[in-house]
């Protein structure tokens, strides 16, 4: 009870403090106008098929003494042909991380770009959608507004997709995409040119706002949140057709069979066509390493749950025959039920089959519906029936970070029921498992996470968040506050998020929370067998190991604040040493802050390492422990 009052008291009492970010180290606006061959050196292929190459008869400036990178794709009209190609802004290979970019005050990613006029136009009177973004150290992807090429872009045309400090990750970037997906649209080779890849930012600073942060309520299930682009991406908890046991849950042959979930949360009003879905395919397992079933299952029966504006939900009921890598069955042909309207989606849901040929529909408060299924789905032949249970954004950029969260799921009458419990932290049900679209067959989820009673709020904050850092205390009226670090967080939409367990909030005895922004003032040298101890006067613990002349180590750098605590940064350290004979590495950049460098120490002796700050001498040296070389 006194946690909860103290929480209650918080809500009215989150601050921010440090001053507003202004403009950043890099000053300058990276750009390849591809001059000459080596200018395409990072240009490679991450999929589908294209061939890059450097030009040097074209260039947007009309400049015979530079060029343009040449793009050639040889679609032929089939269905599911696309690519995907990369650079990186440090043009020296192919996933070269060897320039990182803090585009936090940047406005555009920039190109310019001309087709051949002998490539074929597509049906809707256009050369396909061109896909583009940018691409972080760690090589994920952040997707920008797609550009539909226009038939005029024969003539040379400036693109221009804007930017914002509140994009993931755009601390990092460490180069660019150009993706197209053709599927059967351009019936020929696409040809065209690409000059000017640059990112930019205005001559004057950009003065941007401190995060805000804010408490919320945690309400247990599993936590589906709708992922960022590509706005397709679909987070799932399905069953896995090649576990044993997972093939018996389907309703042939089994009157009364009874699928059913229940929803613990879900967007309210002002965020209309958020969907939740839950979807019945018979497709053979191995083919079945999607998790987005509505497009890619060749079959499935699809129930679709979608908010309203004013915070009632419509439902569709729908099927689709033998349509691979597509869906319109499903807003065509295929729809059983469209727009059934309930109060909310708050509730339990099911689809109860009393024989093979009918469905019941029953929504939270008993709203129900009868269906008779159509002919054509007793023409694929049953050898087992995998359930998807998902969620995602239905193509609306303004629902990234919108959730939903499942409290259960339920399949009853069938050979291998199950009742799955979704508010204990984990599955019981062996074959069933977590997937995100766009991550493989079956990755580590990255927008699902499971939400306990244990978990008690919520602590939030928005993007842009360099440098700032989460802090603690137990009363407002305590002038000490301690740094606060979540096991994990979750980046969701324009904010990050964190579970605060009741027993953290006991064990901290706080109730009041912050972010504050610490000032990059000096580096901090870690030899091995040494511990970071922000906040204390050494900020560190630990006694150096001995070392082995001739045999390499790591040690690590750190960029921090005045009191030890890390600062993120992407400068550039030098290392050097006592030891006139030691193997030091060459110049490395800090990634978030952070350095691990590999020194071998070359004769015995007592000997130091010295860390200097190479972009930014204002920021104070530091000399590791003297370390022991028997």
């Amino acid at each position: 009870m006194k946690i909860n009052q103290r929480m209650k008291s918080s809500l009215a009492a989150l601050a921010i403090a440090g001053s507003a970010m202004g403009a950043l180290a890099q000053n300058t606006n990276p750009t390849n106008t591809f001059d000459a061959a080596p200018s395409t050196a990072s240009f490679v292929q991450w999929w589908g098929t294209a061939t890059m190459t450097w030009d040097g008869t074209k260039d947007a400036a009309n400049d015979p003494l530079s060029g343009s990178v040449h793009y050639s794709a040889p679609f032929v009209g089939a269905g599911g042909e696309q690519f995907m190609t990369h650079n990186t802004i440090a043009n020296r290979w192919g996933w070269d991380g060897g320039y990182i970019l803090d585009a936090t005050t940047y406005t555009n990613f920039s190109f310019d770009i001309k087709v051949d006029p002998a490539s074929p136009l597509t049906p809707g009177g256009n050369y396909g959608n061109l896909e583009v973004g940018y691409t972080v150290n760690g090589w994920g992807t952040t997707y920008l507004p797609t550009y539909v090429i226009p038939a005029s872009a024969t003539n040379w045309t400036h693109v221009d997709r804007p930017l914002n400090p509140a994009m993931g990750n755009i601390n990092i970037v460490v180069g660019s995409f150009f993706k197209l997906w053709s599927n059967g649209a351009h019936t020929n080779t696409l040809i065209f040119n690409i000059d000017n890849v640059k990112f930019t930012k205005p001559t004057v600073a950009a003065v941007i706002p401190p995060p805000t942060v804010s408490l919320e309520k945690s309400v247990p299930g599993l936590r589906q949140f709708a992922d960022a682009e590509p706005n397709y991406n679909r987070q799932d908890l399905r069953t896995d057709l090649n576990a044993p046991g997972s093939k018996d849950i389907d309703w042939i042959g089994h009157p009364g069979a009874t699928y059913s979930f229940t929803v613990a949360e879900f967007p309210g009003a002002g965020t209309p066509n958020f969907q939740a879905a839950f979807t019945l395919t018979p497709d053979d397992p191995t083919t079945m390493t999607y998790a987005d079933p509505d497009w890619s299952a060749t079959n499935c029966l699809w129930l679709q749950i979608q908010g309203n504006n004013n915070g009632s939900v419509r439902t569709s009921l729908s099927w689709k025959t033998n349509q691979p890598a597509g869906n319109t069955q499903l807003y065509g042909s295929g729809v059983l039920l469209a727009n059934f309207n309930t109060p909310t989606a708050i509730g339990t849901w099911s689809l109860s089959f009393p024989n093979n040929t009918s469905v019941t529909l029953t929504a939270p408060g008993g709203a129900s519906t009868n269906l008779t299924l159509p002919a054509d789905m007793f023409v694929v032949p049953y050898t087992g029936v995998s359930a998807f249970l998902g969620s995602g954004m239905n193509n609306n950029v303004a629902l990234i970070g919108k959730s939903v969260t499942f409290s259960s799921f339920q399949v009853a009458n069938v050979l291998n029921s199950f009742n799955e419990n979704l508010n204990d932290g984990s599955l019981s049900t062996p074959f069933l498992i977590l997937q995100s679209q766009g991550y493989g067959a079956n990755p580590a989820p990255i927008n699902q996470i499971f939400v306990t009673s244990a978990d008690a709020y919520w602590l939030r904050w928005s993007l842009p968040d360099t440098g700032f850092f989460a802090e603690h205390k137990d009363t407002l009226t305590n002038p000490t506050w301690s740094g606060y670090t979540p096991a994990s967080t979750l980046l969701n939409g324009s904010g990050r998020w964190a579970k605060v367990p009741a027993a953290s909030l006991a064990s901290l005895n706080s109730g009041y929370f912050r972010l504050i922004k610490r000032p990059f003032t000096k580096l901090q040298v870690l030899m091995p067998g040494e511990t970071a101890a922000p906040n204390t006067p050494t900020g560190k613990t630990g006694t150096p190991n001995d070392q082995t002349a001739g045999l390499p180590f790591n040690m690590t750098v750190r960029a921090v604040d005045a009191v030890w605590n890390l600062v993120s940064s992407s400068d550039t350290v030098n290392l050097t040493s006592t030891d006139g004979t030691a193997t030091l590495p060459a110049n490395a950049a800090l990634v978030v802050g952070t350095a691990t460098m590999t020194v071998t120490f070359g004769s015995s002796g007592t000997f130091t390492l010295t860390a200097t700050d190479v972009t930014d001498p204002t920021k104070t040296a530091n000399t590791g422990s003297p370390t022991l070389v028997p």
